[in-house]
């Protein structure tokens, strides 16, 4: 196993194979990663023959193969390696052809598939959310994994069989752009660019450093070998400018901070390992011929790690959200309803103490005016006229006050309250109504809510009236353990429960939720066949 690094003149290697029988075939495989190109010469017959291989070449194996059939028991091949600025590292091996290395290809295939499962979760995370940033990881995942198969030896049996310039070309594309992409991607991340710091335009200017670089790759055979020796110092900066940015933001990022600080020591671990391998210092062995897997694949599935661990911050963080702003909005109906009956406290009030006086203060004085002597019959008829206005207008205006604040809630109690707005209901509507509330419920509530129940209830009588079409209803409440039950069905028309606003549910429910939400209680509507079912389930505070 030799690693000859970069190397920019031709290299003669001579093997012997000993043992071999005679009656077989052989396969001379080099499992290397970035040869050029190798010429074979083999002497047969007193022949020399010579073959060229090499990843320009056909090939029917992700990896370089020369076969032959030995003539004696033992076979010498001479190798001249063509060096044309490229890290070149040669793991031979002789095998059988009938015997060639099976590789484990569910192990493989696994990978890929794990690979290819978090490059569609990616891409349906930006097509669900369309934040730049999963764009960003899917695209760096994109470049990893082409660098991953060009080392795999897939590009050169798969893709570009015939073309040493696209091959060379591929890698320092996927390579490229892999980092110009993690430019954008990382101070994206960390939130980098909300910092005032120089390390920003250091950033931008490695982002223009590497399409230069790139730009320089095209122009072979000298741009190309200039992209070789330049790539590997590039990269350095780049890791060391990615662990400074992470140490930057550790305190104002903690959440991300271990995450992408991982990410940038296996990035610096491995990369360091890759380019001494490739360089010729560090010799071949399973770890440095596999070392771009421990280089890559760790890099995709840490950064899809902390994608999705930021995704779980950014919904936990919108929950809470969600529930903070849930908590607002119902202190926020609950002082819309508690200013909305403090002024309907207040409009009764000056119904009654001050409109309701004054009309009184009119019809007293029209009665005094007819028991006068010297009063005609027409103006007797015209003053039993405006006494009679003024009183229906009096009883008018107690009622509009009585359904703006029940001021019998404070006088009677809830359960007194409750049965006269029944009573009214029945004087007001044919349907049937069955009114049950056979245990007193004062004091069950505080006394500041009864008026939430009572006006549940008066809602609930309003859509009975409006909309259920109903000839007979019936009404429950009564105390249950620890819980005041309100029952009511009908045997109306009924109501979709998903359309709400057909029963009239449209503010009225909305009026009714908020009320219970302040309760601390439950509704469930239930369409029955005929009619409605509701039940209302609020915990009692004070028990008797």
């Amino acid at each position: 196993m030799l690693n000859f690094g970069i190397i920019y003149t031709n290299r003669w290697l001579k093997i012997r194979v000993y043992n071999v029988d005679t009656t077989q075939k052989y396969t001379l495989k080099l499992e290397t990663i970035t040869p050029d190109s190798i010429e074979v010469f083999e002497f047969k017959n007193k022949i020399i023959t010579s073959q060229f291989i090499g990843e320009g070449f056909d090939s029917n194996d992700r990896f370089i193969n020369y076969d032959f059939k030995p003539q004696s028991k033992y076979v010498d091949l001479y190798l001249k390696i063509i060096g044309n600025g490229q890290p070149i590292a040669l793991p031979i091996s002789v095998i059988k052809i009938e015997n060639k290395i099976n590789y484990n290809v569910i192990f493989t295939g696994i990978i890929y598939g794990i690979i290819l499962l978090i490059l569609i979760i990616n891409i349906t995370l930006y097509f669900s959310t369309f934040e730049k940033l999963y764009l960003y990881i899917f695209l760096y995942n994109i470049c990893a994994v082409a660098v991953l198969v060009y080392f795999e030896g897939f590009v050169k049996q798969f893709l570009i069989p015939h073309s040493l310039y696209w091959n060379n070309q591929f890698v320092a594309i996927s390579l490229c752009c892999s980092f110009i992409i993690t430019n954008f991607y990382i101070p994206e991340f960390i939130n980098l660019r909300s910092y005032p710091t120089i390390l920003n335009k250091l950033f931008k200017i490695s982002t223009v450093i590497f399409i230069l670089l790139l730009a320089i790759s095209f122009w072979h055979p000298l741009g190309f070998k200039i992209y070789i020796v330049l790539n590997l110092i590039i990269l350095s900066l780049e890791a060391l400018l990615l662990f400074v940015s992470v140490l930057y933001v550790r305190k104002k990022e903690k959440k991300y901070y271990l995450i992408q600080l991982a990410s940038v020591l296996f990035l610096v671990i491995f990369g360091t390992i890759t380019q001494l391998y490739f360089i010729g210092i560090l010799p071949i062995i399973w770890f440095t011929k596999n070392v771009i897997l421990w280089m890559v694949l760790p890099q995709i599935f840490i950064q899809t790690f902390a994608i999705y661990k930021r995704l779980a911050m950014i919904l936990a963080e919108k929950s809470t959200l969600q529930a903070d702003l849930l908590k607002t909005a119902e202190r926020y109906s609950q002082s819309l309803i508690h200013t909305l009956e403090n002024e309907r406290s207040r409009m009764a009030s000056e119904f009654h103490d001050g409109i309701g006086q004054n009309i009184l203060v009119i019809r007293n004085r029209i009665l005094m005016m007819l028991k006068r002597d010297k009063l005609t019959p027409q103006q007797i008829e015209k003053l039993d006229g405006l006494a009679l206005i003024t009183s229906e207008t009096l009883d008018e205006l107690r009622s509009i006050a009585q359904d703006l604040r029940p001021t019998m809630l404070n006088s009677i109690g809830i359960t007194a309250s409750l049965l006269h707005l029944v009573d009214k209901i029945k004087k007001s509507t044919s349907i049937k109504i069955n009114y049950s509330c056979p245990k007193s419920i004062d004091n069950l509530l505080d006394s500041t809510l009864d008026i939430n129940f009572y006006r549940i209830l008066q809602e609930l009588f309003n859509n009975l009236l409006k909309h259920s079409q109903a000839t007979e209803a019936n009404v429950y409440i009564y105390k249950k353990y620890n819980h005041l039950i309100l029952e009511m069905n009908d045997n109306g028309i009924g109501f979709d429960s998903k359309n709400t606003s057909a029963f009239g549910f449209g503010n009225g429910l909305s009026g009714i939720k908020e009320r219970i939400n302040i309760l601390k209680g439950t509704i469930l509507f239930n369409n029955a066949s005929p009619g409605t079912q509701i039940f209302v389930k609020i915990p009692i505070i004070n028990e008797k």
